[in-house]
């Protein structure tokens, strides 16, 4: 599920204001404050096989474009590599040229490829040494920071257990609001929740460092 759950329940809204996350943040991007966009529950059912996610990155779907935007992943349930644990590939996120299509959606019809790219076939440039990948064993509590460019993906979960994740997205001063055909629907974002480009309003927490 994904939405705003911290707004809609109480913990996780305290949970927001009274945690190190908009200061880590802060850290990641270099910023005096960050906006807080959305956040999203992530969860595996156990005993699959087949529910892998592909590679992809985040920012082909955020309407959201600029350097200035990432995700702090946070793991509720320990993960080991076979509980569905992330997978990143090293560097992707210094590329930001590059936007690949999202794997779950089709061309679009006014898609001319000037833009989004295909695919690669990451898993058979790591298997020849063209790419290098990270697995990331995580014990509850651990967190990962990464770019809206960072290309990763997820193993599927064989184990007994489920895979739970929290993930927050946060906007900081080089990211605008322009949406395009991949773009996720965000039905908070209005002409009136934006200022020149950039999110404004109640719906968007700004977290200062000051």
């Amino acid at each position: 599920c994904a939405g705003w759950l911290s707004w809609s329940c109480s913990a996780m809204r305290e949970m927001l204001y009274e945690s190190a996350l908009p200061r880590l943040a802060c850290a990641a991007l270099g910023a005096e404050s960050v906006t807080f966009w959305r956040d999203e529950a992530h969860y595996k059912i156990p005993r699959m096989t087949t529910n892998a996610t592909p590679w992809h990155h985040d920012i082909a779907g955020i309407p959201f474009k600029g350097r200035d935007i990432v995700t702090i992943w946070i793991s509720l349930a320990p993960i080991s590599e076979c509980t569905g644990p992330l997978r990143t590939i090293s560097k992707s996120h210094l590329d930001m040229t590059r936007r690949y299509r999202p794997p779950s959606r089709s061309v679009a019809a006014d898609d001319d490829g000037s833009l989004y790219l295909d695919m690669p076939d990451f898993d058979h440039l790591i298997d020849i040494g063209d790419m290098q990948a990270e697995t990331w064993v995580m014990e509850t509590g651990d967190g990962l920071i990464f770019d809206s460019h960072t290309v990763h993906c997820s193993l599927p979960n064989s184990s007994q257990d489920p895979r739970i994740a929290y993930a927050t997205r946060w906007i900081g001063a080089d990211a605008h609001y322009e949406p395009d055909v991949y773009s996720v629907t965000d039905p908070a974002i209005s002409i009136e929740s934006l200022s020149n480009g950039r999110p404004s309003g109640a719906d968007f927490k700004v977290f200062s460092l000051a």
